[in-house]
């Protein structure tokens, strides 16, 4: 228990100046102890005044004095519960996000994307998955160093989110890549949402020293089918990417 009296200096001056009538002593000893610093001492505090006092009942305030502690170690053990499990929320969501892009990584799509594929098995409706790649982001990189090349990331992001529906997810799939969980959505629909990334990017290039740093990205969308699982309609839409990719990228292309 982190918190017990931190002295009984306190203590033998109670013991001589009062001696409460022995049916009121507990609430005597209540009032006591909560007048009286915390920290180290506190069971061996009481027991010594216990032991000194005259005419105290001693077994029965042994009792009292037990179950007061077992209170104190009570409050001590929720507080540190609490703290626990806020501290697994954040290290769950650490885990979960991209420290550059504080969109979900890897991890956190993968679970995302679990949901949602139970969700749409369970009701019969609609999901698509996108992957997304920055176009000639090495000679970004080669062209303006790393930290606009990181910029790059971190606006994407930002325009997608901006974009989209808060019920779509976007996570940093690898490098520069992202894919963007789409529920609820058929592909045609899916496809015009890429599209419209692809305006809003083209609007709002990516700033560096004031000047704006044009971006353009190439896509793949991919549609659930009945009994997909995760890897198969990743794969579809990984594919679905690569055709946008030779046919000149800026593209959206469907599986």
């Amino acid at each position: 228990m982190s918190a017990v009296f931190d002295n009984h200096a306190a203590l033998p001056a109670a013991r001589r100046s009062l001696a409460p009538p022995a049916p009121s002593f507990s609430a005597w000893l209540q009032g006591l102890s909560a007048g009286l610093p915390l920290a180290g001492g506190l069971r061996q505090a009481l027991d010594d005044f216990l032991r000194e006092m005259p005419g105290a009942g001693a077994p029965v305030l042994q009792s009292r004095v037990d179950m007061l502690l077992a209170r104190a170690e009570a409050r001590a053990a929720q507080r540190r519960v609490q703290e626990l499990e806020a501290e697994l929320a954040r290290m769950r969501e650490l885990v979960c996000e991209d420290q550059l892009t504080g969109s979900l990584n890897r991890r956190g799509l993968a679970a995302v994307l679990d949901r949602e594929l139970a969700r749409a098995a369970r009701s019969n409706s609609p999901l698509c998955v996108a992957l997304l790649d920055l176009d000639d982001f090495k000679k970004l990189n080669d062209t303006y160093g790393h930290c606009v090349g990181d910029a790059a990331l971190k606006h994407l992001v930002r325009m997608a989110k901006d974009a989209l529906r808060k019920t779509d997810v976007v996570g940093r799939f690898g490098g520069e890549e992202f894919m963007i969980v789409l529920p609820d959505t058929p592909l045609e629909d899916a496809i015009s949402a890429m599209t419209r990334m692809q305006g809003a990017l083209r609007s709002r290039p990516c700033l560096h020293d004031g000047t704006g740093v044009p971006l353009a990205f190439s896509a793949g969308v991919a549609q659930y089918d009945t009994g997909d699982e995760q890897e198969t309609l990743v794969a579809r839409a990984d594919a679905a990417l690569y055709r946008a990719k030779r046919a000149g990228k800026n593209r959206v292309v469907s599986a």
